[in-house]
């Protein structure tokens, strides 16, 4: 195992806030929405890459590291498509999203996920400079990662464009453990 240092300690902290946060949402006492289902998955997903991340860093044998290098964009496939469902169903789960919409929103993560195992995403990493040499599909990854995420950004603003007042107050922190309920904003 390599060196510890402060950036190891920040991915370490990514991980434990990302995968408590979507424990903690997952676990809360309301009824599971699939708002709540798709934060967790997102937060976990987040928790997930910043695990593979740091592994890369913790390990000094080239095999472990290169493994971990492509669970890293295994990871990572995944959480654009998470971000982008949770902002199509949040706050209120307006839009409905039909299984066949789900299998084709999550298509391209699995694909890019398997893809990950090959030369077709990574070729190779000089660890002594740090540089990776990318394959075919990369290009391709980068393009859906900007897509899907400007995507999930259009559509938060969106429903948020739509809220009036203490509604999108409630909006913008819902989702967090600590908020308090919309009734007592309300209230006021």
């Amino acid at each position: 195992m390599g060196r510890w240092n402060l950036s190891d300690t920040l991915l370490l902290l990514t991980l434990l806030i990302n995968g408590g946060l979507g424990l903690l949402v997952y676990l809360k006492k309301a009824p599971q929405s699939r708002v709540h289902v798709a934060f967790s998955l997102l937060s976990f997903a987040l928790a997930a890459w910043a695990s593979s991340i740091l592994l890369i860093y913790l390990f000094e044998t080239p095999a472990w590291r290169n493994f971990w290098v492509r669970m890293s964009f295994v990871t990572s496939s995944f959480i654009p498509a998470a971000f982008l469902y949770f902002s199509l169903i949040f706050p209120k789960e307006k839009r409905t999203i039909s299984p066949r919409k789900m299998v084709l929103l999550f298509f391209l993560p699995a694909l890019f996920a398997i893809l990950s195992f090959t030369p077709l995403m990574v070729r190779s990493v000089h660890w002594d400079t740090l540089v990776a040499r990318y394959g075919l599909a990369h290009k391709p990854f980068s393009a859906y990662l900007l897509i899907y995420i400007w995507g999930g950004i259009f559509f938060l603003i969106h429903s948020l464009r739509h809220s009036v007042g203490l509604e999108r107050l409630h909006r913008l922190v819902e989702g967090f453990p600590a908020h308090p309920p919309a009734e007592k904003l309300r209230e006021g």
